[in-house]
This record gives structure tokens, C-alpha cells and sequence, in this order.
């Protein structure tokens, strides 16, 4: 069988090299469980195939595989044989991300979020209409995102129509699923970068939307992007959540990010509590919808939010610096809210999802420790008692934290803290603050695959391995001495994939695969 090794020239492959027949993997795979977070499947010694369409055919123990791989006209010297440092792993997702933002990446983090946005992003922005500035930032920034790892994008990016449909030209041409949408904002934003019409801005954003849609690319998928409330007149949210509904479109914006946003929100809006409550009444919290940050959201918000079907994109890192606050995942997962991952370019300055899931466990750790220093303690030993109650008593209880089962099954909550984070933990306080709020690094990393897919409404397609998933994949190699030495447990592919997610990089991504094809 051959064997896959690191190939410099696989960093150049194009998506538009067509699959002409199918191909296997045989080795580990591993995956985190769509509905339960944090377990991970461990499958040793399997076979998959893909299709030429991309889609899996077959996952299976190797011993029994010769059958199948009959049937995809495929013999032992065509599967690629991976060595015991190598896994499959399913793409990572970034729920958030600002395209034109990556140009300005690593700097500009000193400064509260309204000055920040007036003395960098605005005016990075504004560049876009230079389509030849668009297409190299925009070309380098795919590229490095499929280098990382990131098979799937939510993607920001300005007010111009042009270079926004340039970036869809560029997804399409390498290869990455992606959703991708207009900039709108029609107020309470610089002269010189703002539509000043919402009509024309209507407009612009439909016509996106029909170009995304005549590229006739099943991992292109547009989006209406309101940039946040206070830039968006109400006649503009209201048609945005026109659109999105005539066309079946994915929404993507920010939510409670800051104090300063919120009250400025609230005050453009009266009558409304929160930002869950403006979304709401202008038709913009539904399923497809997901709204970045969430950083200052009430449970009662938390529970519109479920009830809507919409979904959080947790961005760690950003909210470290321009959030006024931490997201609480485990409470949000429990009131039924999906919840993903995303870097937030360049509020965050990591394009890296692995960053992203490290920083999504710091998170969680600094929600404890804050618990356990402001006084939460009570909340936290409710909320561990009520994951330690039998399924009926949950049923029946009376609690804010109750969730229905079907809003459970969507969130990919299962009772996850309670039953791994506490047991080792003999402090009643600390006990009860971890399970309320820790998340362990397979947490985080069902945030960035499985968890993602979930909150992008795309759980049928991407996030874990199985028969009829569209294959989006990494090959990883831990023995990249370059990275880190594996001195223990490098027969042990779940002590593989912790120092993966804790120490290492692009360098340990052999390859990246998308709906079937090599794109690094």
C-alpha cells in the first residue's frame, strides 16, 4: 500500500483537478461525537473511501473492507496507508471571521472596540474597492487558512459588492467550503465608508448573493451580514431578514459584543432589552443565523436565541480584548444554543484554529477562577446538581436551565462537565465551578469541528466521519521533531491528538482534503 508523507508540492494543488476515481485511507481516525460534546470516536486500523463526488462511501475496519473496496473499483495498492504518527482528523470550522481584517492581522490590540474599528478596521475596509488589494489579500489569506487547517469559513468582508464576489472566485478556485456575504451598514459609521441608501444596499446584497449563487458551487454558500445593530437602520435589518428568508440564507453578524455596544443598541431601539430581542423583532434570529461574541448576553436573551434556532460563534480570543467579558460555553450549550468556534480575524490575531481551541479552554478556566473569586458558587453547585439529576427529575424540574430534549440534541449538550471535569476534583466549590463552566480540550475541539458544522447548519455534511459525509479532512503526522517530541504514548492515538491540539501546528498537517480533493 503507499504510504502518505509530507509532499511540498501538495501546498500548490488546485481544487479544479477533478477526483477521477475514488480514494481509501487505511489507519486511525478520530472524531469528536455531533451529539455529545467532547467524546471522541477513536477508530483504529479502518478503511474509508470517498467517492469521486467527495462524499464517504465507506468507513469500516480494515480486516472487512476488501469487499468495499471491490466495489469502488479499488484495489490494496491503491489505499493510502498512513504510519502509526499519522491520523485523519475531520476540517476545522471558523464560525467568524473578518476576510479584509487579515491584512492588518497581529496588530491594533491596545484599544477599546469603537476605536479600534474608526482608526483600523474602517479605514482597511475602504481599501477593498481596489480590486487588485482585494484579490492579493484575499488570495493569501485563503491560502493560509487551508494551511491551518480551516476547511470551512464564515466569512466578513467589506461593503464592496466586487470584492466580495472576488473572494468567492477565490474559495471556488481553492478548493475551501465557505460562507460568504456582503458587508451592510447604513449608519452611525465614517463618511467615506458607509450606504447611505438602504435600498441600494438591499440591492448590493442581493446581487452578491445571486453571483455566489450562479457559481454553482455546492461549498459556497451566501450569507446576508448585517455588520452589527448600531451600523443597520431598522428598514435595513428588516429587508436583510427578507432576503434571508425568500432565499433560504445564512446570517451572519455580531451580538452583544461589548457594554458599550449593547447600550448603544438598546438606545437606538427602545423597547428592547438586548440585542436577542432587536434580532428577533426584525426577523434575523432564525435557524442559519449566527451571530458572533455573545459576550454580554442574559440568560433571557440565551433562551430566545434557542428558541429561535440560532447560533453563537464563540471567539476566544477577541473577547479577551474587546468583549467586556467572557461567553460562558457550557451555560449557553445548556440552554440549547449551538455554539462554534471562530478566530475572529483580526480582533483576534491568530488565524490559527488551533490557537482558537487553546484559548477556548483558557476561557473556561478563567470562568471558574472567576466564580470562585466573585461569588458565583451557589449558581455553579445548582447548575452541577441539576447535570447530576436523573433524566426524569431534569424533566420535571422548574429550573432557567432546563432544556428541551430536542434543543439538547442540537446544542450537542449531554451533561458533559458533570461527568468527566468533576470526578477527579474533591473541593465541593471547585467541583461545582468546573462543571459549570470548565471546558476540557476535546470541549473545545468539538467546538471547532463538530460543534461548528452544528452552528452553521451543517451537521448533514461536514464535522465528523461517516458514510453519505462530504470528506473534509486533515491528515495530521505527530512526528514532526521540528514541532514537538512525542516521547511517551506515540502508539496512543488519543495521547497523539492532545499534544496535537496543545502543541502543534501547520507543520503537523500533512495534507487538507475538501468534499474529496486535495487542497494542501
Amino acid at each position: 500500500m503507499a504510504r502518505l508523507v509530507p509532499c511540498a508540492a501538495a501546498r500548490s494543488l488546485s481544487s479544479t483537478q477533478p477526483m477521477s476515481k475514488p480514494i481509501a485511507f487505511q489507519g486511525t481516525l478520530l472524531y469528536c461525537d455531533p451529539h455529545d460534546v467532547g467524546k471522541i470516536k477513536v477508530l483504529k486500523d479502518h478503511v474509508v473511501i470517498v467517492c469521486t463526488k467527495g462524499v464517504i462511501g465507506h468507513v469500516g475496519p480494515a480486516a472487512f473492507s476488501d469487499s468495499q473496496l471491490k466495489a469502488h473499483s479499488l484495489g490494496p495498492e491503491d489505499v493510502k496507508q498512513l504510519t502509526p504518527t499519522q491520523f485523519l482528523l475531520p476540517g476545522f470550522i471558523d464560525t467568524h471571521l473578518h476576510a479584509p481584517q487579515y491584512q492588518f492581522c497581529g496588530v491594533g490590540t491596545d484599544l477599546p472596540l469603537f476605536e479600534w474599528l474608526n482608526q483600523y478596521t474602517f479605514p482597511a475596509e475602504a481599501r477593498f474597492s481596489d480590486c487588485q488589494h482585494a484579490h492579493k489579500v484575499y488570495t493569501l489569506l485563503v491560502q493560509r487558512l487551508l494551511r491551518l487547517g480551516t476547511t470551512t469559513a464564515n466569512y466578513y468582508t467589506t461593503l464592496q459588492a466586487g470584492a466580495c464576489q472576488l473572494l468567492a472566485d477565490i474559495v471556488k478556485a481553492a478548493g475551501q467550503r465557505a460562507v460568504i456575504g456582503k458587508v451592510s451598514m447604513d449608519q452611525n459609521s465614517p463618511d467615506s465608508y458607509v450606504e447611505l441608501d438602504p435600498a441600494a444596499s438591499l440591492k448590493a446584497a442581493h446581487d452578491v448573493v445571486k453571483y455566489i449563487q450562479g457559481l454553482q458551487c455546492s461549498r459556497l454558500m451566501p450569507a446576508v451580514v448585517p455588520r452589527f445593530i448600531p451600523t443597520c437602520s431598522a428598514e435595513l435589518l428588516r429587508g436583510l431578514a427578507a432576503l434571508a428568508q425568500e432565499h433560504d440564507l445564512h446570517v451572519h453578524s455580531h451580538i452583544a459584543e461589548s457594554r458599550d455596544e449593547v447600550d448603544f443598541s438598546t438606545k437606538l431601539h427602545p423597547g428592547h432589552e438586548n440585542d436577542a430581542e432587536i434580532y428577533s423583532a426584525v426577523g434575523l434570529l432564525r435557524p442559519k443565523a449566527i451571530f458572533a461574541h455573545g459576550t454580554q448576553l442574559t440568560d433571557t436573551a440565551l433562551q430566545l436565541m434557542a428558541q429561535k434556532g440560532a447560533a453563537i460563534a464563540h471567539c476566544p480570543l477577541s473577547n479577551m480584548y474587546f468583549g467586556d467579558g467572557l461567553l460562558d460555553v457550557c451555560k449557553t450549550l445548556r440552554t440549547g444554543v449551538r455554539v462554534g468556534l471562530g478566530t475572529d480575524i483580526a480582533g483576534g490575531y491568530s488565524p490559527s484554529m488551533l490557537s482558537a481551541i487553546r484559548m477556548a479552554v483558557v476561557n473556561s478556566h478563567a470562568m471558574k477562577a472567576a466564580a470562585l473569586m466573585y461569588g458565583s458558587q451557589d449558581k455553579d453547585q445548582q447548575a452541577l446538581e441539576q447535570q447530576q439529576q436523573p433524566a426524569t427529575q431534569q424533566q420535571s424540574s422548574n429550573s432557567t436551565n432546563e432544556v428541551p430534549k430536542q434543543q439538547q440534541a442540537a446544542s450537542g449538550f449531554n451533561g458533559f462537565a458533570a461527568s468527566r471535569v468533576v470526578e477527579a476534583i474533591s473541593n465541593p466549590a471547585v467541583s461545582a465551578a468546573a462543571a459549570a463552566h470548565m471546558l476540557t480540550w476535546q470541549d473545545a475541539l468539538w467546538l471547532a469541528t463538530a460543534g461548528g458544522a452544528a452552528a452553521l447548519g451543517l451537521q448533514d455534511k461536514v464535522g465528523h466521519f461517516a458514510v453519505g459525509m462530504e470528506f473534509d479532512a486533515l491528515l495530521v503526522d505527530t512526528e514532526i521533531p521540528a514541532v514537538f517530541d512525542s516521547l511517551e504514548g506515540a502508539d496512543d492515538p488519543m495521547l497523539q491528538l492532545e499534544r496535537f491540539v496543545n502543541l502543534g501546528d501547520d507543520r503537523n498537517i500533512v495534507a487538507v482534503y475538501v468534499q474529496g480533493k486535495q487542497v494542501v
